[in-house]
């Protein structure tokens, strides 16, 4: 038996079991559930029963080089991709909800990771993070067929050679019958624009409100004003605050204007001045051709790393300070928070003409002149195309109707941001492409693929629907085809990156996707929206040196999903 192993169960150094019978109840059956694990599997709630305890060593090995090994305990290890151990399991109870707990640990300080596999469906990804013993757990909610022995596998993958996996042992614990699903979903008659009615998903899956208060009130507070590993939020001087990059060390428009949204959407003043101080001192040109635009990227000092625009900051910053003269009203100097919207919307516009820039000047406007597009940038080439997760019809509806002048540019460009989706997402996937051409040919090399940024262009297309339901191609055709593609994936370990056809899957299983995809099932009439919702109410957010970009997108999919991200006022 491993080091720290847990003893007591039926199935203790076997690598099959036969579980037919009544569970027997191991030295770990009063363990805990995890946190929130009964009300997102479905399952009565009783104490969690052991069904056993399965030891790596006697458990069938495959793959290159996977061995059993004697240290850092008794157990295997997995040291390359397909790297694999497995055993064969009876569910004793269909349909019933199953945890399984898998206890290793990685070789190094990078993170290790290891895919479940039931028979041959990937159904989660652990993450081994650092040296120490560690427990990682799934649920598996098996509502269909007869109780069956079925093989279970714990697969390297992801491997970049920073790391080896070592497996001790698996435990399976029975948690009970899952209730009868949620019914399927109602979308509102009317588009939120127009009802003032948010969907709460948690609470439609059955949670309630209380529990789903405390998780907001939680993650709020680790973003917020968590340990060194968790936040975001740092403030600086007396008067300032940024969100912090902490995996490049720097300060991102797209994060403090993302800061400043999130304050506005929870009412935190306080924190949006501090943010907003900090971007207009030190991120915003005040001279020069770039006048009025934003650095993207800066030290935590304030020093310039990349003079350059990224336009979501700008969409952002403006939004929220126009969201924010309605929650608040407007104050004096450069808390006069509708004037300084509406100077960055003249400058998103009309800025060649506003700086009196040459003709032949390589900095452009940034949102294209013919195209009614956003550019992926305002220098040079970086102008000639876009990045579709930029597209923000729901907010352009608003600016339409919002700013001081362009009033019908700004409905134009909401129209053709609809239209750039359309042609972005691909036929059966729905994915689109980090960087596209303005005909939505994917195009930059490696971000002509589902990478990073595209995440987000779930959450622009469900935003738009869902508040102004403008276009019906976005829930008859693209949400079907979205979802339709991850849940094929596996909804629980989908990869993070693609190519747009859906071949090419590399990465691990992120909560920043995660996020998105919930929010994209805000539009979703499909009962397999609710798995969604599930899965991103069972991910935690992530810490450490990577939890920037996935601790931004989590907080936005947790306020869209409990119909806290609105449209603060009325528009006019």
């Amino acid at each position: 038996m491993g080091n720290g192993g847990v003893g007591g169960g039926g199935g203790v150094g076997a690598a099959t079991a036969n579980a037919g019978g009544a569970p027997n109840v191991g030295g770990a059956a009063g363990a805990a559930n995890p946190a929130g694990a009964g009300g997102a599997a479905g399952a009565s709630a009783q104490a969690p029963t052991s069904l056993g305890v399965f030891e790596a060593e006697a458990m069938a090995k495959a793959g290159p080089y996977s061995a059993n090994v004697t240290s850092p305990f008794q157990g295997v290890g997995l040291y390359a991709n397909d790297d694999a151990v497995s055993f064969s399991f009876t569910f004793p109870s269909i349909p019933g909800v199953y945890r399984i707990e898998a206890t290793g640990a990685s070789s190094s300080t990078s993170t290790a990771r290891v895919e479940l596999l039931l028979n041959t469906d990937s159904r989660a990804i652990f993450g081994f993070s650092g040296t120490a013993l560690q427990v990682e757990a799934a649920e598996l909610s098996l509502r269909v067929g007869a109780a069956e022995t079925q093989t279970l596998t714990l697969r390297a993958t992801g491997d970049d050679g920073s790391w080896d996996v070592y497996i001790d042992h698996v435990e399976i614990f029975y948690l009970g019958e899952p209730p009868p699903p949620p019914p399927t979903p109602q979308l509102p008659v009317d588009a939120v624009a127009r009802s003032g009615v948010y969907r709460n998903l948690f609470v439609e899956l059955g949670k309630t409100p209380a529990e789903v208060d405390a998780r907001v009130e939680e993650v709020v507070n680790q973003l917020y004003y968590g340990s060194e590993d968790e936040k975001l939020y740092y403030e600086s001087g007396t008067d300032e605050a940024y969100f912090y990059t902490a995996d490049t060390d720097d300060v991102r428009s797209e994060g403090v204007s993302y800061g400043m949204m999130f304050s506005v959407q929870l009412g935190k003043q306080t924190e949006f001045d501090r943010l907003w101080k900090f971007a207009k001192t030190h991120m915003q040109h005040q001279t020069g051709d770039r006048s009025g635009y934003f650095a993207w990227r800066v030290r935590a000092d304030g020093t310039q790393l990349d003079q350059n625009p990224a336009p979501d900051g700008e969409e952002y910053f403006a939004m929220s300070l126009l969201m924010a003269a309605r929650r608040w009203g407007n104050g004096v100097g450069i808390f006069d928070y509708e004037a300084e919207a509406n100077l960055i919307l003249d400058q998103m516009l009309n800025h060649r003409a506003l700086t009196a820039l040459p003709e032949f000047s390589g900095i452009a406007n940034m949102i294209d002149p013919v195209e009614n597009q956003v550019v992926f940038s305002i220098d040079g080439m970086s102008a000639t195309f876009t990045d579709p997760s930029y597209h923000l019809p729901h907010f352009y509806e608003l600016f339409g109707q919002w700013a001081a002048k362009d009033n019908q540019r700004w409905f134009a460009v909401a129209d053709e941001s609809r239209q750039l989706f359309q042609d972005a997402a691909h036929e059966v996937t729905g994915l689109a492409a980090d960087y596209t051409l303005f005909d939505g040919s994917p195009t930059g090399g490696t971000h002509a693929q589902f990478r990073f940024d595209a995440w987000r262009v779930a959450m622009n297309i469900a935003l738009d629907s869902s508040w102004w339901n403008q276009d019906p191609w976005q829930r008859d055709t693209w949400v079907k085809n979205y979802l339709g593609f991850f849940a094929a994936q596996g909804v629980s370990s989908h990869k993070n990156q693609f190519n747009v056809d859906g071949t090419g899957a590399e990465g691990g299983h992120s909560p920043g996707l995660v996020a998105m995809n919930a929010v994209a099932a805000l539009i979703s009439e499909d009962d397999l929206a609710w798995e969604f919702v599930e899965e991103f109410w069972k991910t935690d957010p992530s810490k450490g040196n990577f939890r920037y970009y996935d601790g931004c997108l989590y907080l936005f999919g947790l306020l869209n999903a409990t119909g806290r991200f609105q449209i603060i006022d009325t528009p006019r």
